[in-house]
């Protein structure tokens, strides 16, 4: 619903499904490191048939917060919207070891990543979703979260919104959202917000995204 919303505003849309998602081929799942690649692959295809067209990145969840380690690592953004996102690939890691599987984060979480990072053959600052947002003060970025939402925490939105530099960056808590329920819980005020925002980043009436 929310491509078909923006597409009849005027905004074209490509539906990506990352690896080992939907119709994806199998491959491992990093939490955002490798299918960053995807958002930039998607990015190189816009650009291929579109050139010099304004990109934005929209995602939820994992999609939040691989937009914006995909928007520190191809440079092919003029915003991002992102909902749901986490800190970094360490971060969530430790916390859902704790939320889900009640376990301590040593030596639990601590050995799941460091495994995990030695079999996959990344850095754990490539990972960083904070730090990719810092990287980013000419991107102005959407963070949206759910007031319940007990895997994404809101105070992490808060915290990605604080890393960003970028004077048009603003933060959305939509009250009684689980994760990745911010649109279904108030679709009205989450699209009004969108488009705004989108409004105010995009404000040449030349410039169509």
């Amino acid at each position: 619903m929310r491509a078909g919303e923006a597409s009849q505003r005027g905004y074209g849309a490509l539906p990506l499904e990352y690896r080992n998602h939907g119709e994806s081929g199998d491959a491992y799942t990093t939490l955002g490191i490798d299918e960053s690649q995807d958002v930039c692959a998607g990015a190189q295809f816009i650009e291929m048939l579109s050139p010099g067209r304004e990109k934005i990145f929209w995602g939820v969840s994992l999609g939040g917060s691989t937009a914006l380690l995909g928007a520190a690592r191809c440079r092919a953004v003029g915003a991002v919207v992102s909902g749901s996102a986490f800190l970094s690939f360490e971060e969530i890691v430790s916390h859902h070891v704790g939320l889900i599987f009640r376990l301590p984060e040593f030596p639990v979480a601590t050995l799941l990543i460091f495994l995990t990072r030695m079999r996959m053959g990344f850095e754990l600052e490539d990972g960083d979703v904070e730090r990719a947002v810092a990287a980013l003060p000419e991107v102005p970025v959407l963070f949206i979260a759910g007031s319940e939402d007990r895997r994404m925490p809101p105070d992490r939105a808060q915290r990605l919104y604080e890393a960003s530099a970028n004077p048009l960056s603003e933060v959305l808590i939509i009250e009684g959202a689980g994760h990745g329920r911010a649109f279904s819980q108030a679709p009205k005020l989450y699209l009004d917000t969108v488009f705004r925002f989108l409004s105010a980043a995009f404000p040449s009436a030349g410039l169509k995204p």
